[in-house]
């Protein structure tokens, strides 16, 4: 099992759980993993924050490689738990605007199903 994130799927829906903050120690490891989980297309991804209570700049690369791997193979992310100081570096760094963020995993579901 890996000690940075646990890939699963449910009702065809694909779903990456982070398990740790994504930092220059783990994002080359993180970044590698997600090039073979994300090369399908037409896809609901629910991307889970819930362990990750900080990142640094290595991590912002790691969510910015996320959305431009997952528009390459027409899939549709949604981030779910990303706690307030993550939500401040995304709306500083303007990514948030590249972003879908919901705040629970039923939300993001529903959210999925309807698209």
């Amino acid at each position: 099992m890996n000690r940075y994130c646990i890939f699963n799927e449910e009702n065809n829906i694909k779903i990456l759980r982070f398990l740790t903050n994504i930092t220059v120690e783990n994002s080359g490891y993180i970044k590698e993993r997600l090039e073979k989980f994300l090369s399908f297309e037409n896809k609901e991804i629910i991307i889970d924050f819930s362990d990750v209570y900080f990142i640094d700049s290595n991590g912002l690369g790691v969510i910015i490689s996320l959305i431009q791997r997952a528009r390459k193979y027409n899939n549709r992310l949604i981030f779910i738990n990303v706690n307030s100081l993550i939500k401040n570096i995304l709306d500083i760094t303007k990514v948030n605007r590249l972003m879908n963020i919901l705040d629970t995993y039923e939300e993001a579901k529903k959210y999925a199903m309807a698209l």
